[in-house]
């Protein structure tokens, strides 16, 4: 078993100079959390590819998947590894305007899942929708790539958007993230030398606040839901590959919680499910927001009845999906009020 860390699963701090039983006791921790992590990939892919070709349900996003116009890759600044970029290119009526907003979108997954165009219709949308260019970015996974390699490659996908794009409107930039990636772009917002400052706004879609904190109970989802149950379990085996020593879970490069509010961009837009036992996080983050006092316009909308991640999993039609077009609308409008402000 792995050793216990303020009561949760952790891989070990090696000392200065391990000995060979400290390095074992390491390695077998690690070992564990890779397992665990890859299972719940192969599940997740397994799910997938039933859903898709023996069910023959096709989700919204999947649709979307491949109409972006262009993908390339960025190299990391901190490692060997590409940086994959996913781009939507604003309908032709919007060129003849002159340079269009850009927005950075940042999927979820745990930081451990490889979510990286799962978001593709919110894309899609945001690009069609508001005339904008928007840059669908995926980041390094644990536990083979822990913290920071996430928030670095954030950190490089904005330095590339300000220094090599001359076709972008950079006073309206703005940043967006789905639970894990709305962390990272909070994070990243407002305790990067290189970022704080730039974006003009943000959308935090059910975000998580302090990976330091325990997560709620599980909620029993509405009949009929689709969305995943976030489990104790499975998030203490997230959490456990996402930071390894020497680095703690309340980093505020990677827990939105321990940053300082005054520090955000001054629009943001917040949305939680109802069911979802991480909306904690989402609404702990608007409290600390307001009690700042830092002047941050705010919108926070809670969708009935849905739980974690609810507009991945729901079929056209369904109950799931009306909530889904009902909160990517919500963020559209928040959106053209963020283009049109000064």
């Amino acid at each position: 078993m792995a050793i216990e860390w303020n009561g949760r699963l952790a891989i070990p701090k090696l000392p200065p100079s391990p000995s060979l039983l400290q390095r074992a006791s390491y390695h077998l921790c690690y070992l564990q959390v890779k397992i665990l992590a890859v299972i719940f990939r192969v599940g997740v892919a397994w799910h997938t590819t039933f859903r898709r070709y023996i069910l023959g349900r096709e989700l919204a996003w999947e649709r979307s998947y491949h109409k972006y116009t262009r993908e390339y890759a960025i190299p990391s600044t901190k490692s060997s590894r590409l940086i994959k970029i996913r781009v939507w290119e604003p309908p032709e009526e919007f060129a003849a305007k002159g340079p269009r907003p850009v927005h950075i979108n940042f999927h979820g997954g745990g930081f451990v899942l490889q979510g990286f165009g799962i978001d593709a219709d919110f894309c899609e949308l945001l690009s069609n929708e508001l005339g904008t260019y928007v840059l669908d970015c995926d980041y390094a996974k644990a536990p083979e790539n822990p913290f920071p390699h996430a928030y670095n490659d954030a950190v490089d996908v904005v330095d590339h958007v300000f220094k090599e794009c001359a076709d972008y409107d950079l006073s309206n930039f703005t940043m967006s993230g789905f639970s894990a990636g709305a962390a990272l772009a909070t994070t990243t917002s407002c305790t990067s030398p290189n970022v704080k400052g730039k974006p003009k706004a943000l959308v935090l879609m059910y975000p998580p606040g302090d990976f330091s904190r325990p997560p709620g109970p599980p909620l029993k989802p509405r009949k009929g839901s689709t969305a995943p149950v976030l489990s104790s379990f499975v998030l203490e085996v997230f959490n456990a590959a996402i930071v390894q020593p020497p680095y703690h879970r309340s980093d505020p490069r990677i827990s939105p919680l321990c940053d300082d509010p005054r520090d955000f961009p001054k629009k943001i837009c917040i949305v939680t499910g109802e069911l979802d036992n991480i909306k904690l996080g989402g609404e702990l983050i608007a409290v600390g927001i307001k009690e700042s006092d830092a002047g941050i316009y705010l919108e926070e909308h809670q969708i009935p009845d849905v739980g974690h991640a609810w507009d991945k999993t729901a079929i056209d039609g369904t109950w799931e999906d009306a909530r889904r077009t009902e909160a990517y609308r919500r963020v559209i409008e928040f959106l053209r009020k963020v283009h049109k402000s000064r």
